[in-house]
């Protein structure tokens, strides 16, 4: 039995140094068993001699001590100090490996002295090691709120020896070094900074061609410091496509914070193709907040047009981040020329309309702000917004300006714009319907016409229904026919006689309204009237009087389409064809076809070639509409 463990236990009792010197020398000759015995009892004791002894021998020593010497090696910078100033050969490399391995950042700068008048092995370990360490130091943590992989005490020691080692970069010439001064960007790494500012330090050159290869990401995480040194720009240029390419933008934006600065941003400007530096849609959906946000300074820093950059902040608005969305509109606003920069305010428009409510909200001020001119139609559209706070500012926002918009814009205006508008206007502005009543009384014909149309297309008669009356009995045949037509929503038994009343009326205009207004009312005591009116009056009346008689009697109204159809007049036969495409008479389309091949009047051919496409489309739409840009051709009847 061997008696080594019970010697080891009673040296363990005696604290004399000496023990810890003849136990060091024991080590390097001692079998594999006693060697374990020997750097246990050593550390167990942790008197420096012995520790500087197992140091020396890290090399050798199994795989599970090394692990113990790692995790005891923060507790060791004199004895770390002592074994790298050792005169053994294995000893600078063995300080490294610890170093390095356990991070004991605080002593970097024992691994940055072995790169000067070591031999080459060992200057190639020490700018690992110190790459190494800079990776762990420099690397993003994972989210905001976890604690820094080292303190900033500490990474100063690491940040000394690599700007130490750029420094004195002819003593060493290893450019792993100055990866490992990229791998600590974003950080301020003045000192190093400065001496690549001189272009002709000797660390410049091969900086130059390690920017422009692009090769590692800690290069890319670096380029947006080291694009504001002179020296280096151009090299920054170059790689940033290569970068890219090789999937590291994401890295690159790890810094855009700095394109703060002019000094940063401005290069940028000299990119000969910016669009190769934006990512596509599906990289940007996968990205974390944190990058898609640096994707907002990086679409104004780039040297896209203003169009470019418009689009590629509209873009922005369909990131998930809340944060990313509002900055994105925030930049749209900042490149804002005002109420003519309809581009802009269209991007800024679709923001309006964001989940959020503080980004919808800021939309919809700026377009308050500078006047917008479609802000009326967007301000209808908002007052139904999700948000209270964004439809009590579209709301409030409207109401006075309402009324005098829609007059205004009323000529201008499609039906659909009118009716959405109108019926909006209507719930919000307590005072709509008294200007209203106001411009009806205007001593002003086209006033007065207006009012009508928009007491028609809302639907407002039945509040307007005495003034209609009167007017329906007006001399003035437009006046009459107005009146007649916004009749029709009034929904009472006076308005039926009297728009009845008017169906033998001497205009034409007034008997095709009366005729639209009696459908709307939903009046069947006119059928006589009627019938006579489809076999014998004018274009217009005729044809709205087949189009209500329709639904009554549907063997008079056909006879009378067809009577209309082979009229010797081409006016009416136009007028019959705008029954048949209103009304969508697929039985008719033979009859039509043949029209539009046959008839001797040119306009009627035209009509009726439009109206047989019209037929073909309404019965499959995937058929192409055939357009006729010849006057007249989108005429109602007559």
């Amino acid at each position: 039995m061997s008696i080594l463990p019970d010697i080891y236990k009673r040296l363990r009792t005696i604290p004399d140094a000496s023990v810890d010197r003849a136990m060091a020398a024991a080590l390097p000759t001692a079998d594999p068993k006693e060697a374990r015995l020997i750097t246990l009892s050593l550390l167990e004791r942790r008197n420096p001699e012995g520790v500087v002894a197992v140091v020396l021998y890290y090399d050798r020593l199994p795989a599970d001590l090394q692990e113990t010497v790692v995790k005891q090696a923060h507790q060791w910078y004199r004895p770390l100090r002592e074994a790298a100033s050792h005169p053994s050969p294995d000893a600078p490399a063995n300080v490294i490996r610890v170093i390095a391995t356990a991070r004991v950042v605080k002593l970097a700068y024992l691994v940055a002295e072995q790169l000067h008048h070591r031999p080459e092995p060992i200057r190639a370990q020490a700018a690992e090691a110190l790459l190494d360490l800079a990776r762990w130091v420099g690397a993003p943590a994972p989210n905001d709120a976890d604690t820094p992989a080292c303190d900033a005490q500490s990474a100063k020691y690491l940040q000394a020896g690599i700007e130490e080692a750029v420094q004195h970069y002819d003593t060493h010439c290893q450019p792993t070094t100055l990866l490992a001064l990229a791998a600590l960007a974003p950080r301020a790494v003045t000192a190093a900074l400065k001496h690549l500012s001189n272009p002709h330090h000797p660390a410049v050159a091969p900086m130059q061609t390690l920017l422009a290869t692009a090769q590692h990401p800690d290069l890319h995480r670096a380029m947006l410091v080291m694009i504001q040194v002179p020296p280096l720009a151009k090299s920054v240029l170059k790689g940033l496509p290569v970068a890219l390419e090789a999937g590291g933008l994401a890295e690159v934006l790890s810094g855009a914070h700095l394109l703060l600065n002019p000094r940063a941003a401005g290069p940028l400007q000299r990119l000969a193709q910016p669009d190769t530096l934006w990512p596509d849609a599906d990289q940007i959906a996968k990205w974390p907040p944190r990058l898609t946000r640096a994707l907002v300074r990086w679409a104004v820093s780039l040297p896209f047009s203003k169009d470019q950059q418009v689009a590629k902040l509209s873009e922005l608005g369909k990131a998930a981040d809340d944060l990313t969305r509002l900055l994105a509109l925030r930049q749209l606003v900042a490149v804002c020329d005002g109420r003519d920069d309809h581009l802009t305010n269209e991007a800024i428009a679709r923001y309006c309309f964001d989940v959020q409510q503080t980004v919808a909200w800021a939309a919809l001020r700026h377009l308050i702000g500078v006047d917008w001119e479609r802000l009326p139609h967007m301000l209808t559209r908002l007052i139904n917004s999700q948000h209270e706070e964004v439809s009590g500012l579209a709301r409030q926002r409207l109401a006075p300006m309402a009324f005098g918009r829609l007059w205004d814009g009323w000529p201008r205006m499609t039906p659909k714009q009118r009716l959405d508008i109108g019926r909006a206007l209507i719930k919000i502005d307590n005072t709509f319907h008294s200007h209203l009543a106001e411009k009806l009384a205007s001593p002003a014909k086209r006033d007065r016409l207006r009012a009508m149309s928009m007491i028609h297309t809302l639907n407002q008669g039945a509040l307007f229904e005495k003034a209609m009356l009167t007017f329906a009995a007006d001399r003035d045949e437009k006046i009459a026919a107005s009146a007649v037509r916004a009749l029709g929503s009034a929904q009472s038994q006076r308005a039926v006689t009297a728009v009845e009343g008017t169906l033998n009326h001497t205009d034409s205009r007034v008997r095709a309204n009366a005729v639209e207004a009696l459908g709307q009312l939903q009046s069947t005591r006119h059928l006589r009237e009627l019938v006579k009116m489809a076999k014998e009056d004018q274009g217009r009346p005729r044809a709205n009087a087949i189009q209500a008689i329709m639904g009554l009697n549907t063997g008079a109204a056909f006879t009378a389409l067809d009577s209309m159809l082979n009229d010797p007049h081409p006016a009416q036969r136009i007028s019959a064809l705008w029954v048949v495409e209103a009304m969508g008479l697929f039985e008719l389309a033979r009859h039509v076809a043949e029209m539009a091949v046959a008839d001797p009047d040119g306009q009627v051919k035209q009509r009726a070639d439009r109206v047989i496409h019209e037929l073909i489309h309404a019965m499959d739409p995937r058929e192409p509409l055939a357009v006729n840009t010849q006057p007249g051709a989108t005429k109602k009847a007559g």
